[in-house]
């Protein structure tokens, strides 16, 4: 018998990335603006260490280039490595979830200089 694996519903809107931090053995549910939905064990690596790892992941709508999955090593991941012009933006959402939890970080296209560029504007917590 399997053994049970705690479930999280991700909801994205179109132009979110979901930023979390659960515990480990945790299911992931994602169910993107169109309506799919995408189910997976962990972070999907085949390694069952991650079982014993909580989830530390970016989740990104597929407005993205259909990246379903990044996972990140640590906080600092999700802080680190990101233009300056969001910077601030992906800091916020990595202390939104320090504890643990769900955070989207939405995003808007903008201009940047004179190329329309997607650029994360607000971090919005689940409650």
């Amino acid at each position: 018998m399997m053994p049970h694996r705690p479930v999280t519903e991700i909801r994205l809107q179109a132009g979110d990335a979901a930023v979390v931090n659960l515990p480990a053995g945790t299911t992931i549910r994602v169910i993107y603006p169109d309506g799919t939905t995408r189910e997976d064990r962990t972070l999907m690596t085949g390694d069952p260490e991650c079982d014993s790892l909580p989830v530390i992941a970016r989740i990104w709508d597929r407005v993205f280039g259909g990246a379903w999955i990044c996972t990140d090593l640590g906080l600092r991941g999700i802080r680190n490595g990101h233009h300056r012009r969001d910077r601030a933006v992906w800091h916020e959402a990595a202390r939104v979830i320090r504890d643990g939890g769900v955070a989207y970080v939405e995003h808007e296209q903008r201009d940047w200089y004179g190329k329309p560029v997607w650029i994360a504007v607000r971090v919005r917590e689940e409650r």
